[in-house]
């Protein structure tokens, strides 16, 4: 009995300290209005969730083409290499029977075809890099050519005559 009066008595006291004190959080309060900024605030916090979503999704898509452009880049090189060497490897297959070749027609000397193909390749490579800078020059030229003929030709439309015809005594 006096365990129950006592705990009677507590519960007492609870409710008249509560009643005091005023309700504890926003919930409890009877009729009261939220905060003008309360709407604001949660837009402003779903912008800045969704805004952080935004640029993670970025970097993650930056991430992925880079890795992509990587490996693209890597297959590229390998095949490159591969593809150089076969080639290599079919063009020195080649000297190599032409060689033999000229060696059979040489009657069996064989540093006789080997001294033709070389010889040869290396001419052949000689008379294209030569064909090469020639007509590259050439190009230029008449380039350059065609540059003045368009200057002279405005020159004359504009004023009647053109630099060529001044300079003339």
């Amino acid at each position: 009995m006096i365990a129950s009066a006592n705990s009677g008595k507590g519960a007492a006291e609870r409710a008249r300290a509560q009643a005091r004190s005023g309700p504890s959080s926003p919930e409890q309060k009877v009729g009261a209005e939220p905060h003008p900024l309360e709407p604001l605030m949660k837009q402003v916090a779903m912008l800045r969730e969704f805004a952080l979503h935004y640029i993670e999704a970025q970097k993650d898509a930056t991430k992925a083409t880079l890795r992509r452009l990587v490996i693209k880049a890597i297959v590229g090189v390998i095949a490159a290499i591969v593809g150089g060497t076969i080639l290599i490897a079919s063009a020195v297959m080649i000297a190599d029977g032409l060689a033999e070749l000229v060696s059979l027609a040489a009657g069996g000397r064989p540093w006789v075809g080997k001294l033709a193909v070389g010889g040869g390749v290396l001419l052949a490579l000689a008379l294209a890099g030569w064909f090469f800078i020639w007509r590259l020059m050439r190009v230029e030229r008449e380039r350059i050519i065609r540059k003045y003929e368009s200057l002279h030709h405005a020159q004359r439309a504009k004023f009647g005559a053109d630099v060529t015809q001044r300079a003339a005594p």
